[in-house]
């Protein structure tokens, strides 16, 4: 993934620009980058995404759904191999909407923008599409502004997306992704409760600001070293042990081994059940390779 500084003059491609935030590459937000694709097709450019590379200040949020390097996987996952990036601060957020414009044209060759109906830019989202417009005909540059993908009448957003996993709806969310939610992060050396009991599983800690599922079991898919496990995975609190910190702990079937400091995906598919507090270390053994079939059934076709 090549990433470009908003701010460094790069301007040895033409380029067609992607112009939005794209903060979890939804399918509203894939929509406007495939038009994007194929516009730098047709004129012979290379297609480049805008987008922020962090939250700094009064700009972060608490429900974010992707971190920055997950988003760069999915910009790849769909074939876009260049980024421009700033980091949303008082410094870029100061910016009137022409210095913004001036400074994406003076450092980059754009021949084309893409961005969404809806799209606001500048101090305060002062500006709109009537002042992009305006700009891109001066420049004699080809704007095309993307209509609202909608679901139930509703145009789809992070915000929705980030309502439906922390209500549990994965399925309707995973559908508005265009693929499964996932966390990817490093492992984490935890209290290795599950490793005296036979179930020993990988934990990746809760990142602040991230949108947080439902607590619950969900029969999930982790991608460790290029090799892929069907798993399951606890969201939230272990009552069993009176441990009540928020953490992300998947039981990999079938696997052995070792993995404290490898950086795992973890994709989740499906909500199992609520958390329960169980008698015994023995009792909720048990529970977990219950889950784990139910699991496996659910990815090899068996719904029973």
């Amino acid at each position: 993934m090549n990433v470009k500084d908003i701010y460094k003059k790069d301007n040895e491609k033409p380029i067609v620009i992607a112009l939005g935030f794209f903060d979890c590459v939804h399918i509203g937000h894939r929509k406007l980058i495939s038009t994007a694709q194929k516009l730098a097709s047709a004129i012979g450019a290379e297609c480049d995404v805008f987008t922020f590379s962090e939250r700094e200040g009064i700009f972060k949020k608490s429900n974010e759904i992707y971190s920055f390097r997950e988003r760069q996987y999915l910009f790849k996952s769909i074939g876009i191999e260049n980024i421009i990036v700033a980091a949303l601060d008082n410094k870029f957020a100061e910016l009137r909407g022409i210095d913004f414009l001036d400074l994406l044209f003076n450092n980059f060759e754009i021949k084309g923008v893409v961005c969404g109906s809806d799209y606001r830019f500048g101090r305060r989202a002062s500006c709109g599409i009537d002042e992009l417009y305006k700009y891109t005909q001066s420049k004699k540059v080809k704007l095309v502004v993307e209509d609202f993908v909608l679901y139930n009448g509703e145009k789809v957003s992070t915000s929705m997306i980030s309502e439906m996993l922390t209500c549990g709806d994965l399925e309707t969310a995973n559908k508005l992704l265009a693929e499964p939610y996932f966390i990817s992060d490093v492992i984490v050396s935890d209290c290795k409760r599950g490793r005296t009991f036979g179930c020993p599983t990988a934990n990746v800690r809760g990142r602040v600001g991230r949108v947080k599922l439902k607590s619950g079991v969900y029969a999930t898919k982790c991608l460790v070293d290029g090799v892929e496990y069907i798993s399951v995975t606890n969201v939230g609190d272990k009552p069993t042990f009176d441990d009540y910190s928020y953490t992300v702990e998947s039981f990999l079937i079938d696997f052995n081994g070792t993995i404290y400091g490898e950086t795992v995906k973890v994709a989740f598919y499906k909500y199992l059940r609520p958390i329960h507090k169980f008698s015994d270390s023995e009792e909720l053994k048990k529970q977990i390779m219950s889950d784990a079939d139910t699991a496996k059934r659910l990815f090899h076709g068996d719904t029973k």
